[in-house]
């Protein structure tokens, strides 16, 4: 019997890497039971869902899609939320005008988009303070021990600017971080 237990298999892998193993698991032929809360990996990939929670489980025929709207969802991550915050959810929800399929999807759609953009800048930001941290260090070892020759009045002052650049990267971060869990709390 070909079995798989995967646990949140796409923690720390690039899109390219999260296709590949998706299309590797579409493959595979046996069954495969992942543990996730990642969306599109899980969109076309399960046929049903498993829910865990108050001492049951629940099973739900379907894609990951129909889960949630079913669900009143958006995303995964709110079947984690406290009672009471869920409560207040589905109160908001019940009271919104229904929406048909196709629209549902586009807003789906458009929030995924949201949250990949915000996810891709905050990716792209912390390459940029991982370079601007690796060259601060370079730049404090020239400093510590200058060559001779070195200008030490424009190594201090590259220095100076390249921690200027840092902290303004680093707010610019924690500005899409706010903005990435805001996405992801509605």
């Amino acid at each position: 019997v070909n079995f798989l237990i995967l646990d949140e298999p796409t923690n720390h892998l690039d899109m390219r890497s999260k296709d590949i193993l998706k299309q590797a698991l579409k493959d595979f032929e046996g069954t495969v039971l992942v543990v996730s809360h990642d969306r599109d990996f899980l969109d076309g990939l399960v046929n049903k869902m498993y829910e865990f929670g108050n001492k049951k489980i629940r099973e739900h025929l379907g894609g990951v899609y129909e889960f949630l709207a079913a669900k009143k969802m958006e995303s995964l991550s709110e079947l984690e939320l406290n009672p009471a915050v869920q409560a207040r959810r589905e109160e908001k929800k019940e009271s919104a005008e229904p929406v048909d399929g196709k629209q549902r999807f586009e807003e789906l759609r458009e929030y995924n988009r949201k949250v990949r953009r915000v996810a891709n800048k905050i990716e792209d930001k912390e390459k940029l303070i991982a370079k601007l941290e690796a060259r601060i260090a370079e730049m404090s070892q020239r400093l510590a021990e200058p060559a001779e020759g070195d200008d030490v009045a424009t190594l201090v002052k590259e220095y100076d600017k390249m921690n200027v650049e840092l902290e303004k990267a680093m707010q610019e971060w924690e500005a899409l971080q706010n903005e990435l869990s805001e996405l992801e709390g509605k």
